[in-house]
């Protein structure tokens, strides 16, 4: 009998552990996170591909850089909507210190929902950032 009284109380006192462990963070909301508009680059030859601004090259994957990123073009074609996922906040100096006026950036986390759906439609309207995700593990 006492053992049970003694299982039961040791039960008792890691109880309050299991019952108020944190809970992982989603992938979708983990690292630094920015959504931009910005410009297309590139030539479109075979080395030199039309992408976004800022977007990494095939070849300059690294934890150190932007790890992951997604794109949209912008109803006109001139423009890209995108989101970079880093795991330094450093890898995203370039897009957050750029100054030129058609550019915008947004953090995540910093900026809300509806003021980045309220500047990006002017853009592209059926822009939805609930559908434009990246998931970087």
């Amino acid at each position: 009998m006492q053992r049970y009284a003694a299982g039961f109380l040791l039960f008792l006192a890691f109880l309050p552990v299991t019952l108020y462990a944190q809970h992982a963070v989603p992938p979708e909301s983990r690292y630094y996170r920015v959504i931009g508009l910005v410009h297309m680059v590139g030539t479109g030859k075979l080395n030199d591909p039309i992408r976004p601004e800022f977007a990494p090259s095939a070849g300059n994957a690294s934890r150190d850089g932007i790890i992951s990123w997604s794109v949209q073009p912008t109803d006109d074609k001139s423009m890209a909507i995108i989101h970079l996922v880093a795991v330094n906040r450093k890898a995203l100096d370039g897009i957050l210190n750029d100054k030129r006026a058609e550019v915008r950036v947004f953090e995540i986390g910093k900026h809300g929902k509806d003021e980045i759906e309220k500047e990006l439609k002017k853009y592209r309207k059926d822009f939805d950032l609930d559908k434009f995700r990246v998931v970087a593990r």
